[in-house]
C-alpha cells in the first residue's frame, strides 16, 4: 500500500523546527486516509481470515449486540406459513358478497393462533390481524370499510378477491435467504432469526480492541486532579465507542509521557488485541512520542496526519497483525479520529465487507449562518438535528448550532448528534445551506 508524502515546501523558522521535535512525514486527505485505513484492515482480513462463532443469543444477549452475520440465514418455512389475515375484519367470498348485493350472516369468529373451520356458503366470519384465514374465503374486508346491522354485515363497496390476505410464501418462502451473511445482528435480525427457530447463527468473532491513554497530565476519572491535571476523558470515551460497535475492548491502559512504557504498553496490547488505539503523543512536539515509539518497535507509518480540524495530529501504522491508530489528546479530535477513521477498520474486521462500507455523511439543512476563517483543510463543527415540517410531506432534518469553544470542549460533543462538515476555504455558510454532515449514528 503506498503513501503520500507532502513536501513541506521552505525551511521552517528555528524556533519552528525546535518546536517539532517529530514533523509529518506523510499527511493524508481525508478519503484517502479512510480508504487507506480499510485497505489495510481488508488486506489483514485476507491475510488471517476472521475467527467465526456461534452466538447464543437468546441466552446471552448482552454478548452479542453488534455482531456480524457469517453464514446467510434462512427461513425454516414458509413465511407466513399459512394464508394470514391482514386486517381485523371479516373473512368471506368476494363473489357471494359482491352478487348477493346484501348484508352476509356472521356466524363465528377467527382468532389469531387458532385454526378455523371452513367457511360455509353465503354466510362470513369475524376475523384478527394474523389469523389464518379459512378454507373457502378469497377476501378479508377489513372492518373499518363495513358496519353490522340486525340482518348482517354490510359492506362499503363490493369486496375484491385477495384484498388484506397474505398468501403462504408471500414474505419468504421455506429456504429463502431472510438474513444475508455480512448484516450486523440488529434487534430486526434478531426478529428474524427468532422467526426462523435460528438460536445460534454463525458470526464473525468481535475484533479485539486495546485502548491506550497517554499524558502526565490525566489522572483516573475517580480521583481529584491536582492543580495542572485533568481527568482522562479519552480513554472511556474510546473504549465506549469501540463497544458501541461490536468491538470486544480487551486492554485499557493510561500510561505517561515516558517511551519506554509506552513501548511496553503497546507491545502488551499487541499480545491480545488486533486493533490499538492510543490517545496523545501523535503530534509533533518534544514529548509527543507515539510516533518514534512505533518506529522504535518496526510498524509500518502509513500517514501521521489528516488534513482535517479537530484532528490534523492522526497516525495509522501496522505492527505485524495489528493496526495502531494514534489519535490527538485533545478529545474532539480523538472523537472524530474514531468516527472517520479506526471505526471502518473495526467494521472490516467485524466482518463487513471493505467494498460495501456505507458513508458516514449525509445532506443536510443548516438552520443558522457560520462564520469562520477560510483553512486549508476541511474543518467539523459539533451540532444538532432538528426537524422541520414535522407531519408535513417537506419533513426534512436541519441543523442547529450549539455553543462551541474548541477542540476539548468535551460538553459540546456530547450535546451534539452530528458534525457540520466545512470544507476547505468557506468561511461562510447561510442559513438555509445544503450542507455534508458526519452523522455519527449511522451504521456501516
Amino acid at each position: 500500500m503506498g503513501t503520500l508524502q507532502v513536501s513541506h515546501g521552505q525551511p521552517e523558522p528555528a524556533r519552528q523546527r525546535a518546536f517539532h521535535a517529530f514533523p509529518p512525514q506523510c499527511e493524508l486527505e481525508l478519503p484517502a486516509a479512510r480508504q487507506t485505513v480499510i485497505a489495510a484492515a481488508a488486506a489483514l482480513c485476507a491475510q488471517s481470515p476472521r475467527r467465526t462463532e456461534q452466538a447464543d443469543w437468546m441466552r446471552t444477549p448482552e454478548s452479542h449486540p453488534g455482531r456480524v452475520l457469517a453464514e446467510a440465514v434462512r427461513a425454516d418455512r414458509d413465511w407466513p406459513p399459512f394464508p394470514r389475515a391482514m386486517r381485523d375484519g371479516y373473512a368471506l367470498r368476494a363473489a357471494e358478497a359482491a352478487a348477493a348485493g346484501k348484508p352476509l350472516p356472521c356466524v363465528g369468529q377467527v382468532r389469531a393462533g387458532a385454526l378455523a373451520r371452513a367457511l360455509p356458503p353465503g354466510v362470513c366470519l369475524e376475523i384478527m390481524t394474523g389469523a389464518p384465514v379459512p378454507a373457502g374465503a378469497d377476501t378479508v374486508v377489513m372492518i373499518e370499510r363495513t358496519w353490522r346491522g340486525e340482518d348482517g354485515i354490510h359492506f362499503d363497496a363490493p369486496p375484491r378477491r385477495g384484498d388484506n390476505i397474505a398468501l403462504p410464501g408471500n414474505e419468504s418462502a421455506a429456504g429463502a435467504v431472510v438474513a444475508a451473511a455480512g448484516r450486523r445482528l440488529t434487534p430486526a435480525v434478531t426478529a428474524v432469526l427468532a422467526q426462523a427457530g435460528c438460536l445460534a447463527p454463525v458470526v464473525f468473532a468481535a475484533p479485539r480492541v486495546a485502548i491506550i491513554a497517554t499524558g502526565d497530565e490525566l489522572t483516573p476519572p475517580e480521583q481529584t486532579p491536582g492543580p495542572a491535571q485533568i481527568r482522562n476523558s479519552n480513554g472511556p470515551m474510546l473504549a465506549a465507542l469501540a463497544r458501541s460497535v461490536g468491538a470486544e475492548v480487551v486492554y485499557i491502559a493510561h500510561v505517561a509521557d515516558d517511551a519506554a512504557a509506552l513501548r511496553a504498553a503497546i507491545a502488551d496490547a499487541c499480545a491480545g488485541a488486533e486493533a490499538v488505539i492510543c490517545s496523545g503523543g501523535a503530534s509533533v512536539g518534544a514529548h509527543d512520542l507515539l510516533k518514534p515509539v512505533l518506529d522504535s518497535l518496526g510498524a509500518q507509518l502509513h500517514f501521521d496526519a489528516v488534513a482535517m480540524r479537530p484532528g490534523h495530529p492522526q497516525i495509522f501504522a501496522r505492527l505485524g497483525n495489528q493496526l495502531l491508530f494514534g489519535l490527538p489528546g485533545n478529545p474532539l479530535g480523538a472523537l472524530l479520529g474514531f468516527l472517520l477513521l479506526a471505526r471502518p477498520a473495526l467494521d472490516v474486521l467485524a466482518g463487513f465487507d471493505a467494498a460495501a462500507l456505507s458513508s458516514p455523511f449525509i445532506t443536510a439543512e443548516m438552520d443558522f449562518g457560520y462564520h469562520g476563517k477560510a483553512l486549508p483543510l476541511v474543518a467539523f463543527r459539533p451540532v444538532r438535528y432538528a426537524a422541520a415540517g414535522a407531519g408535513t410531506p417537506h419533513f426534512k432534518a436541519r441543523l442547529q448550532e450549539i455553543p462551541y469553544r474548541g477542540s476539548a470542549d468535551v460538553a459540546a460533543a456530547a450535546a451534539a448528534d452530528a458534525w457540520l462538515m466545512i470544507p476547505p476555504g468557506i468561511t461562510e455558510l447561510a442559513a438555509g445551506s445544503l450542507v455534508t454532515v458526519l452523522a455519527t449514528g449511522v451504521t456501516a
